[in-house]
């Protein structure tokens, strides 16, 4: 993973890691947690992921190489790092290329505050710190995603308050796997029985929930 994702920072002429300033190609995580993406996916399989946020969707297509899986994602691109439509377009193909990408991919260039404006996914990332992620616990069981991917940016503010307003409730029906530097992830699956890696701490508590898994380190540093 890391020499792939070297590779393309190489040929594009970026400097790893870039997540503190980024450029048009945005490496916005850490390689452990690319890898633990890829992981997930190459795992479950998923027909469809629907991102809110997921601006050139790097993750994403780097995750969903060497299977068929759809892309949709929802981005207003009117973030501070956005980059034109036309430059959007010219990235997401160059990354849908570099990762041989195999399903189809939608951009709907539109704010998102419910999961009722979505199309639905088995999969869901939701790449806005704040979102109102307890909406999709709520959703009837063909509607309701099986994963849920919340970046939260190592924003403290907005992560105090998903833990405590969300955090037990969501866990309550679609259980906290792991904790990562820049994420949670939610899954109904146990992830664990696709085999443990050497990169995640087993066993570990968040906030009274137990056996999760940490990525509390970086590749980078």
């Amino acid at each position: 993973m890391f020499m792939k994702l070297n590779a393309l920072a190489d040929l594009v002429k970026v400097k790893l890691p870039v997540y503190r300033n980024p450029s048009k190609f945005y490496f916005d995580r850490d390689i452990f947690e690319y890898t633990l993406l890829k992981k997930i996916v190459s795992s479950i399989i998923p027909n469809q992921i629907t991102v809110i946020g997921g601006y050139t969707c790097l993750d994403l297509f780097c995750a969903t190489e060497g299977i068929r899986c759809d892309i949709k994602n929802y981005d207003p691109l009117e973030h501070k790092w956005a980059k034109t439509k036309k430059e959007f377009e010219e990235i997401t193909y160059i990354l849908k290329k570099y990762f041989r990408f195999q399903g189809s991919y939608s951009h709907y260039q539109q704010f998102i505050e419910s999961a009722e404006q979505i199309i639905k996914s088995k999969v869901v990332m939701i790449n806005v710190p704040a979102f109102d992620i307890k909406q999709f616990t709520k959703l009837n069981g063909e509607d309701r995603p099986d994963v849920i991917i919340l970046s939260h940016y190592s924003k403290i503010e907005e992560l105090s308050k998903t833990v405590q307003n969300d955090l037990h409730e969501v866990h309550s029906t679609i259980p906290l796997r792991y904790v990562t530097p820049q994420m949670l992830i939610f899954s109904v699956v146990d992830l664990d029985s696709f085999g443990k890696e050497n990169y995640i701490e087993y066993d570990k508590d968040f906030f009274g929930i137990k056996n999760i898994g940490f990525i509390n380190h970086s590749f980078s540093r």
